[in-house]
């Protein structure tokens, strides 16, 4: 069983002159910084297929979601739904 946790939420509304309605094979890069400078960057290539972006258009608006994802065992998961 999974528990999903989301960290992030936020949209964006297409203005018509973001750079990246014009690619065909669009991606995200996602850039994570902590506190006291550590940074990570996460790389997703070739969205085009999957979500569309090639086909946004001006008023269109883009949500942006990061959950974190964990395996929970079966007893853990019944302890949750029986007490919250």
């Amino acid at each position: 069983m999974n528990q999903t946790t989301t960290l992030h939420e936020t949209a964006f509304t297409i203005k018509g002159d973001e750079p990246f309605i014009k690619y065909g094979e669009s991606g995200i890069i996602v850039h994570l910084k902590g506190p006291w400078g550590q940074t990570h960057i996460l790389v997703e290539r070739y969205l085009s297929g999957v979500s569309g972006l090639v086909n946004f258009q001006k008023g269109d608006t883009i949500r942006l979601r990061l959950d974190r994802v964990r395996k929970v065992g079966w007893f853990k998961e019944i302890f949750r739904r029986i007490f919250g």
